[in-house]
């Protein structure tokens, strides 16, 4: 796990924090299957992996849990990248598109959406949503 914890590959860290938990969860070691198992969550939800951060979800319940909300203080406002990046993914434009769109990367676009995912407190799968309630900046 320490390699994983170093390496690039958030969406495998995510995976392994998830299975680790779940088998802790099965063996009866519930505190340490909810510390992984949030970590999971947290993970799957900063990369955008909206099926994983699912299955979180679900060994969560299996195990009497809850999740925790992944919200930042409202204080914690989007950047302008950012507030650009996620109004034109919340619209359905593919990464590649709002990268051409905003003349980066793609992945530079999804480190962009993976800080947004944190702050907002949500998925790719609720972002529309989501951005209507997040607070805007003000003028």
């Amino acid at each position: 796990m320490e390699q994983l914890e170093r390496s690039p590959a958030a969406y495998e860290l995510g995976r392994a924090l998830v299975g680790h938990g779940a088998a802790l969860s099965r063996n009866g070691r519930l505190q340490e299957a909810a510390d992984r198992l949030y970590q999971g969550l947290e993970t799957a939800v900063h990369c955008g992996a909206e099926a994983l951060a699912g299955r979180v979800r679900e060994e969560l319940s299996a195990a009497g849990l809850r999740p925790l909300p992944l919200r930042y203080a409202q204080t914690d406002t989007l950047t302008a990248q950012e507030r650009k990046a996620a109004e034109r993914a919340a619209q359905g434009r593919p990464v590649a598109v709002v990268a051409k769109e905003l003349r980066l990367p793609e992945q530079g676009v999804r480190q962009l959406l993976s800080s947004v995912y944190r702050k907002v407190g949500t998925d790719a799968a609720d972002l529309a949503a989501a951005m209507e309630t997040f607070p805007r900046p003000r003028s």
